[in-house]
């Protein structure tokens, strides 16, 4: 059967194995349900864009139902044969409708044709009466024309009231067309200018469309990328948090079984002669290390700052196992001072040996008491940067919160 310490620090692995999956147990958890929660709302949103979809095919083929019936309602054969077929019936009234749109623009062409050549002709007659006119009288009465005369009775004066009317015609139709060449061509230029416009601005909101496109697919891959590493840097702090501490069990245990092999052999123990050089030799590197009355000690006060960041914290984690070294070597050191001391010799030694070794058990006591003290300062230490790092446990914690509402903000782009 294995030692009671051993089976100790066996229990100890176990439940600290137990507690990194219990962990990774949770972050697992959290990114499942996180996932879960996703696929709930793309289902959700899936569900009732299908209801809509459904919703406008009803619609649809509602409308192309009521058509066919409408079109196909005197019209037995063509119903009958197009029974049970909407495709083809509405492909059917299609072709129809474009031949009839098609002859109904024939027919108005022809139409603008006709009036347009009746307005020609009208025009045409009107010239050709004013020229039948303007030849009709004499050369003699043609310098008269300028002037109005009531005393020349005439064919030609009656004739006059229609030859002005047809020249007045002439002169507006030739003054409407003039208009419209020096009109037409500003009208045109200010429609290619705005129809520049418009396709100008139809390629600025492409290019706008795509920019958008392009940052928000953008900002999902940095986003997945900022999750991913955080629960990188969780994991890690995890498993780093577990490290240390077990590694501060497994100190805890030793200064522990230190203590309890130290107590019981200092209460017997006699005078030696060579335990104060021993006990002045061991507390020499240790006062070097820690300092006299604690000034250089790494430990903290109890009105001391706020603790470190986490890179600190755990660096002062890692050089307690360097000093945690050393107390047991100094510890070894003294218990091999107390057994010498406590050694045959002493028992018949003289009066001032025993006096020195009283001496010297007194030294050493002291050195074990700095020592204690010591380890006091380094589990306030480990206090403190166990405190720090829950600190920076429950900031990362907030910054995921802030990240899943950051995620919850850019999902509509």
């Amino acid at each position: 059967k294995p030692p009671v310490h051993e089976q100790i620090s066996e229990m100890q692995n176990k439940i600290q194995l137990l507690a990194l999956a219990e962990g990774d147990r949770k972050a697992f958890y959290e990114s499942s349900q996180w996932t879960i929660k996703k696929n709930k709302e793309s289902i959700l949103w899936l569900r009732q864009e299908n209801k809509k979809l459904h919703k406008k095919l009803a619609a649809f083929v509602a409308g192309d139902e009521q058509i066919i019936q409408e079109v196909f309602r005197d019209r037995a054969a063509e119903k009958a044969s197009l029974k049970n077929k909407s495709g083809e019936a509405i492909e059917f009234i299609n072709h129809r409708l474009c031949e009839k749109i098609n002859r109904l623009n024939d027919l108005k062409h022809q139409v603008e044709v006709r009036k347009r050549l009746q307005g020609v002709q009208a025009a045409h007659a009107g010239l050709l009466g004013t020229a039948t006119w303007g030849d009709s009288p004499r050369p003699d009465e043609r310098v008269g024309d300028s002037v109005p005369s009531l005393s020349r009775p005439g064919p030609a004066q009656a004739g006059e009231p229609a030859g002005e009317g047809q020249g007045d015609l002439y002169r507006q139709l030739k003054a409407h067309m003039q208009e419209q060449r020096w009109t037409a061509q500003p009208q045109l230029d200010a429609m290619e200018a705005e129809a520049l416009r418009l396709r100008h601005e139809l390629r600025g909101l492409h290019a706008m469309n795509a920019e958008a496109q392009a940052t928000r697919d953008a900002a999902k891959e940095q986003l997945q990328l900022r999750e991913d590493s955080l629960y990188r840097e969780r994991y890690t702090r995890d498993v780093k948090l577990m490290e240390l501490k077990k590694q501060a069990e497994e100190r805890r245990a030793q200064n522990e079984r230190v203590e309890r092999r130290v107590r019981p052999e200092g209460q017997g123990l006699g005078p030696h002669p060579g335990v104060w050089d021993t006990g002045r030799a061991a507390r020499a590197p240790q006062r070097g290390r820690f300092g006299r009355g604690g000034q250089k000690g790494p430990g903290t006060a109890p009105g001391a700052p706020t603790p470190p960041p986490r890179q600190d914290v755990v660096s002062r984690f890692l050089s307690q196992g360097e000093t945690s070294r050393q107390l047991e070597q100094l510890t070894r050191q003294n218990e091999e001072a107390l057994g010498q001391a406590a050694g045959p010799p002493l028992l018949g030694g003289r009066p001032g040996d025993r006096y020195m070794g009283g001496l010297r058990l007194e030294s050493a006591q002291r050195l074990l008491e700095e020592l204690r003290a010591h380890l006091r300062q380094e589990e306030t230490r480990r206090d403190a940067a166990k405190g720090q790092l829950d600190k920076v446990t429950r900031v990362l914690l907030g910054a995921k919160a802030a990240v899943e509402h950051l995620a919850q903000k850019v999902q509509h782009i």
